[in-house]
Formats: structure tokens, C-alpha cells, sequence
């Protein structure tokens, strides 16, 4: 999933088959109306001052977390990479005022990022790197050319699938075609639909309660470390009526099925391992929890609202004594 527009998606992977694969009439005259107007240079990465200008102009458009320099997205801060990348440059002139950049597999082909001078938009040249990028799959005998992901709801990755006839990474983690009737897999919806009904019950029973956007819960699937960090993107604060910490928190396993009510604690000593910049949304939006949290005390497991919402009364009721007996209220695991 990802978090972005204060809300949270679920990432869809596509991609093309290039058996037989003939490019739409719009693109093919695309194609032909920027060749006559454009030069194509492709091959291996050669970061230059005018490649970090293309990037540097392009990072207030990104959302959610950016690598700082171009450079660090192509070696994610490690200064090499094990991906065979290549670079599509194009030129107007001898002026370089396009690059994307695509990974290069046995069969395959991935395409990671492009960037544009703003100042030739009317070209298309975003929607035309791709189209060169897959132009050299073609030429270089590649079965699949990999545009990348959309999102569940939303429509801004969606140019994507104006390429051709896609395929989609289903729920069984198989390939399928992608048409209007496709059963899309969506977690997201599963995630919010489930903490609508939560909330709802418990604003039914006068419990108040902050809604946040957690950004870093992506930490918690990350095995590198052995520290229990929060792992869901989305969750409510329980308000006890004054200023107490720590915050006892409710949230939804979406892989287990179950809502989860625990406490977490601000994890100071591993704030540097977040490197990376976030987007002008997270800084201006104010539903964002932006401190790498972990996982202090659970309290409930259930799939039962109700029992949920119980415990969670259970509690407020009992605010005063929260912070200094937590033991007293907690629950190890409640089934439905």
C-alpha cells in the first residue's frame, strides 16, 4: 500500500506483453512527429549536472518519501547497484531535455523514472521516453516490458494503460488481463472499509478519536532490524480527554483479519534510518503521523467490533489509571 493525498492505495503491478505487440495510432504518429524533432541516445548511466537539473526540477511533483539526488535513486544511497540500468536520453539538438531510465533483466524490461525539461511539455516527452524505452524492447528481442504500478483508485498512474493491453498481479499472484470487468486487488479498500466500521461504532458509543496517516509503516515489514515497528498505515488515536501519553492506538491487520489496539513510542535512537526527503503534502497536511514509531504494548487482537469497541470503553472509563496500570487491561489475544 502507500500513502499519499491523505489517504492510503493499494499498489497494482502491469505490465506489457510484446508478443505482437503494434503501437496505437496516436503514438506511432507521436513517435513519428518527435523523431523528426528529437534525437534518442541509449545506453549506460552517465549522471552529469544537467541529468540533477532534470531531477531537481521534477521533485516538487513527487509524493510520499524522495532520494534526495538523482544518484541516490539509482543506488539508493549505497553509492552502486546490482541492476543493469540503462538511460534513454533524448535531445533537442545538443541539448538534453529528456532522460528516463529502465533496469534491463534476461527477458524484460523495467522502466524506473523519467524526468523532462518543463519548458518542451507540449511534446509529450514523458509519454515518449516510454514509448522509445518499449520501441527498444522491441528491437532488442525483450518478451515484457514492465511500465511500473497504478493505484487502486486513482487516476494519475493511469497513462500507464494507455500503452496497450496490459496485464495486472492478481489477488492469486498470477498475471490476467486487465479490462473493465477486472476483480482489481485492493487491500486499501479492505483497510478503510474496516476502520469506517470500527469508527462508527465507536462514535455510537461517544468514544472520540483522531484518524491518522502513518507513512513509515512500510519499517514494519522490513526484517533487517529487530525492533517491533508500527506496521499499519492507518489508525485512530483514542482520545482520553487530556494530554496523556503514551497513545493507545487502534488499527486493522489486514493480513490477519483483525483489528489491533496497542500503545507505541517515538523510536529516537533509530531515526537515521530514515534518509530519504518527504514530499511538500507531508509537511503542509496536518493528518500525518511523521515520527518512526514502535510498538510499545498490545492490549487486543480480535475481529469482533464489538469486543473491540468494549475494551476500548473499558479503558477510557478508567483513563486516569491508564498510564500507570496498563498490565491491568491487557489482552493478550480475544477471538470473535
Amino acid at each position: 500500500m502507500l500513502c499519499i493525498d491523505s489517504s492510503i492505495y493499494s499498489v497494482v503491478n502491469i505490465r506489457l506483453s510484446l508478443n505482437g505487440f503494434k503501437f496505437k495510432n496516436r503514438h506511432a504518429k507521436l513517435i513519428r512527429r518527435n523523431d523528426r524533432k528529437f534525437s534518442t541516445r541509449i545506453g549506460k548511466v552517465a549522471l552529469n549536472a544537467r541529468k540533477e537539473e532534470l531531477y531537481q526540477s521534477h521533485k516538487s511533483r513527487f509524493k510520499g518519501f524522495i532520494h534526495s539526488t538523482l544518484s541516490e535513486y539509482l543506488e539508493a544511497g549505497r553509492g552502486f547497484t546490482v541492476f543493469n540500468t540503462r538511460e534513454v536520453c533524448i535531445y533537442s539538438g545538443k541539448e538534453l531535455v529528456a532522460v528516463s531510465y529502465i533496469d534491463i533483466g534476461e527477458k524484460s524490461v523495467a522502466s524506473l523514472l523519467c524526468l523532462f525539461d518543463r519548458d518542451f511539455a507540449s511534446a509529450s516527452l514523458g509519454i515518449y521516453t516510454m514509448l522509445k524505452e518499449i520501441e527498444y524492447c522491441q528491437t532488442m528481442g525483450f518478451k515484457l516490458y514492465y511500465p511500473g504500478y497504478i493505484l487502486d483508485n486513482q487516476e494519475s498512474f493511469n497513462y500507464k494503460l494507455s500503452l496497450g493491453s496490459v496485464e495486472y498481479y492478481n489477488a492469486n499472484k498470477r498475471w490476467t488481463r486487465l479490462n473493465d470487468s477486472s476483480n482489481i486487488p485492493s487491500p486499501a479498500s479492505v483497510y478503510k472499509e474496516a476502520m469506517n466500521e470500527v469508527g462508527f461504532a465507536l462514535k455510537n458509543k461517544g468514544i472520540e478519536y483522531r484518524q491518522w496517516i502513518y507513512p513509515y509503516f512500510s519499517m514494519g515489514y522490513m526484517g533487517f532490524w529487530n525492533v517491533d515497528f508500527l506496521k499499519y498505515p492507518l489508525v485512530f488515536e483514542i482520545s482520553f480527554g487530556f494530554d496523556g501519553s503514551p497513545q493507545l492506538l487502534l488499527s486493522f491487520d489486514v493480513e490477519l483479519n483483525q483489528y489491533v489496539l496497542l500503545t507505541t513510542q517515538v523510536a529516537h535512537s533509530h531515526g537515521h534510518l530514515i534518509t530519504m526527503e518527504i514530499s511538500s503534502e507531508f509537511r503542509t497536511e496536518h493528518n500525518y503521523l511523521l515520527h518512526l514509531l514502535k510498538t510499545n504494548q498490545v492490549f487486543c487482537k480480535t475481529k469482533s467490533i464489538k469486543q473491540m469497541v468494549h475494551v476500548i470503553q473499558s479503558i477510557v472509563n478508567r483513563a486516569p489509571d491508564f498510564q500507570g496500570r496498563q498490565s491491568q487491561y491487557l489482552i493478550e489475544s480475544i477471538e470473535a
